[in-house]
């Protein structure tokens, strides 16, 4: 996985919705800039040292800068109101290679693209590539009110198969998924990306699905806090030495203090950074990126968040 980083200019920014800026990227080297699949992100490394990931919301272009959605969260932890609040045209930024979790299927025979709020980010760019590929494919996009919706006038030019849901239209309403879902033939893929009710209402909805036609991608990690967590110990294969984790730290935490250095970003476990090889021992998976599958298989772990289920683990380290 390429980590490697890039030094870019912000050279345009442009408003798209309430609180939503849509920044334009340049990179030094724009010709030799990184290509990606719709459905990646990059990581944001700010002057206030806070890092954050934004998704792409084009397809990649040869020679063409990289442009990321940016909304003002209410809660936010830094990120997007200091984006909001201190990046101006000119401004230098360093920021990630690409990187993709929720990688869209272009070989289905039909998809059925699913949006809230400032999660039409990736589903803009996966509409669009699927366009350009001539797929069959179906938008749905829900917000609260009107003036929150991003690429709105863009979105309509597709005509039926773009659906608005402004909940304030329909009378507080939500997006019917479990109609959507219903609807569509068994061969579909489904892709999901807004806020945790839309997700878990999501989920409900695609259990009878095959998990391989199933995708999502979450602002958050969903793990809860446990009082009952208990501490273990991972082995470094490389180096030979071991970490004890703690109960009440993460291994990405444990390893820092050891004084290990591993790429890391989200800390949520909802981007990939810390993404480790695993030569034994049985994870307990708590990210928001491998697919049951890869959990089942054990080859790799995210460290940020996820633990162990055995007495300790070997990673690649």
């Amino acid at each position: 996985m390429e980590h490697s980083e890039l030094s870019a200019t912000v050279t345009c920014i442009r408003y798209l919705a309430a609180e939503i800026n849509e920044y334009e990227l340049t990179v030094d080297d724009l010709m030799d800039s990184p290509a990606y699949s719709a459905g990646a992100h990059i990581d944001i490394k700010l002057s206030n040292g806070i890092v954050r990931q934004y998704s792409l919301i084009e397809p990649y272009v040869h020679g063409a800068p990289y442009r990321i959605a940016v909304k003002r969260a209410t809660n936010s932890r830094g990120g997007s109101r200091f984006l909001h609040d201190n990046i101006r045209v000119g401004e230098r930024i360093r920021i990630s290679h690409p990187r993709n979790a929720f990688s869209l299927h272009p070989e289905a025979s039909h998809s059925v693209l699913i949006a809230g709020g400032i999660g039409i980010t990736p589903i803009w760019c996966m509409a669009r590539q699927l366009e350009n590929n001539n797929a069959s494919w179906d938008l749905y996009y829900a917000v609260r009110t009107r003036k929150e919706a991003a690429f709105l006038a863009e979105l309509e030019t597709y005509g039926s198969r773009t659906n608005i849901h402004i909940d304030s239209e329909e009378g507080g309403r939500r997006l019917d998924i479990n109609a959507i879902v219903q609807g569509a033939s068994p061969s579909t893929h489904f892709y999901c990306c807004g806020p945790e009710p839309m997700l878990n209402a999501f989920k409900s909805a695609t259990e009878h699905c095959s998990s391989n036609n199933v995708h999502e991608e979450r602002f958050e990690s969903q793990t809860p806090t446990d009082d009952k967590e208990r501490s273990f110990t991972v082995k470094l294969a490389r180096s030979g030495s071991e970490v004890a984790v703690l109960k009440d730290q993460s291994i990405l935490q444990a390893l820092i203090n050891a004084g290990v250095h591993i790429e890391h970003s989200c800390e949520m476990g909802v981007c990939g950074a810390c993404e480790v090889s695993v030569i034994d021992g049985i994870p307990d998976h708590r990210d928001q990126i491998l697919n049951e599958k890869e959990r089942a298989a054990n080859n790799t772990m995210m460290v940020c968040c996820s633990r162990s289920h055995t007495e300790s683990l070997i990673l690649n380290l």
